[in-house]
């Protein structure tokens, strides 16, 4: 089965109301006569449109490129990256890669911190859903250092949050609490509801992964209960989904194959293919075990290509694995071996041990370069009050120099005034 989990990119921070922001936003476009003005409010406009129309969305994003031709780089810049950002949500990540680099070249080149940063965490979300894990890190670690720098704290929040799903990926549920905590704490210390909802989605998937069923439905239906407040249809198949899961580990495999339904209807309607591939998957495995190979057969092949079509490896590893299940229960024993046998080739180049120690060496050499910019900055205080306590030392000699020779003057005037009157 596979979970989902939300990687947040500046799109993904769903707001309600959504579709009166877009119609406010397409109003004023027509009323703006000012040609830069008119090209940030259409930036703005194909930013919330994308929350309800991704397919719209980039059309209007490729329309706005076209027109830029080469022209104003930071405008073209932000455009390069909403296009990547799109491709992305729609699982195109071959293009998503392409746009993502270009933004992030034009960023450097008009050093736009906050875009650059945002392109490195959408890039490490590509190559997280390609499977290149320490590629991801390392992307987010670097996007980590400039929302540090720049104190972007939502930023932050949103980093920990992917480097955490990182490690709950790679079955180390220790650090992905400890990064979806710190994730929360600062979402919750921002009022940010949608991010919350993030937290608790994945908090509640390490919670499933410890067999903890009743704490992560509590989790679940946390987050579930704030993206239906915000009106987001991509949150609520998640959690949908996931609600399902716990069900199904807990062997309620009828009720927890309603959920997955209710999550593929809403993501049938927006077209997120790589969602839909995940909840095919789980429909088709719910559907082996209760004998209905059909079903199962036909939800397992449609997620199949849908994972092509998206080319996330992940979810290949895990259809795989289910199909040669699905094979060996139908006595189709040759099939059930090659889909075996793709599922661990698969599955090995994922998870390597190599991979994981350079997610430990990227880590510890992010919290290094941490420590040393703390140090750096206590001695650059410690330097300062150095200063501070050397001017207050020198003033305050200087003053009693200058109140002696004061004293000395007085004394002189007051002595040679006497002698006068005598």
């Amino acid at each position: 089965m596979k979970e989902l989990a939300f990687f947040l990119c500046l799109f993904t921070a769903f707001q309600a109301n959504t579709q009166s922001k877009v119609d406010s936003l397409k109003n004023l476009i027509e009323s703006t006569s000012e040609i830069d003005a008119k090209m940030r409010v259409r930036l703005a406009y194909i930013k919330e449109l994308s929350l309800i129309n991704s397919g719209k969305a980039l059309v209007e994003a490729q329309k706005l490129e076209d027109e830029l031709s080469g022209e104003k780089p930071e405008l073209l810049a932000a455009t390069y990256y909403f296009i990547g950002d799109l491709y992305t949500s729609r699982s195109v990540y071959d293009s998503a890669k392409i746009y993502c680099e270009k933004a992030l070249s034009l960023a450097r080149e008009v050093e736009d911190q906050m875009l650059i940063s945002n392109t490195l965490i959408t890039l490490g979300v590509i190559h997280d859903y390609l499977g290149i894990l320490d590629d991801a890190l390392e992307y987010y670690f670097q996007a980590l250092k400039i929302k540090t720098s720049i104190g972007d704290k939502s930023g932050v929040a949103d980093i920990h949050n992917n480097i955490a799903i990182l490690y709950n990926f790679q079955g180390n549920y220790q650090k992905a609490i400890e990064y979806f905590t710190n994730s929360l704490k600062t979402r919750e210390e921002l009022n940010d509801e949608s991010g919350m909802a993030a937290s608790y989605n994945n908090i509640g998937l390490v919670y499933m992964r410890l067999d903890q069923f009743e704490k992560s439905l509590e989790y679940q239906k946390k987050s579930l209960a704030l993206k239906e407040k915000l009106e987001d249809k991509s949150g609520m198949t998640t959690s949908y989904n996931n609600m399902g899961i716990i069900y199904f580990r807990q062997g309620m495999i009828e009720r927890a194959t309603v959920y997955y339904e209710k999550a593929l209807k809403i993501q049938k309607e927006i077209g997120f293919i790589a969602d839909m591939a995940a909840t095919h998957l789980n429909i088709g495995e719910a559907f082996m075990l209760l004998d209905n190979f059909d079903k199962a057969n036909y939800h397992l092949q449609t997620a199949y290509e849908l994972a092509i079509q998206s080319s996330n490896k992940d979810d290949l590893r895990l259809i795989y694995q289910i199909l040669a299940e699905l094979k060996a229960k139908t006595n189709d024993y040759k099939l059930a071996y090659e889909y075996h046998q793709k599922y661990a080739s698969l599955n090995d180049s994922i998870f390597n041990t190599e991979s994981a120690n350079r997610m430990a060496e990227m880590e510890a050499r992010f919290e290094l370069e941490k420590k040393e910019k703390e140090i750096e900055l206590l001695q650059q205080e410690k330097l300062i009050q150095e200063i501070q306590t050397e001017n207050e030392i020198f003033n305050r000699n200087v003053f009693l120099i200058g109140f002696l020779i004061i004293s000395v003057l007085v004394f002189a005037v007051i002595r040679a005034y006497r002698k006068i009157q005598h």
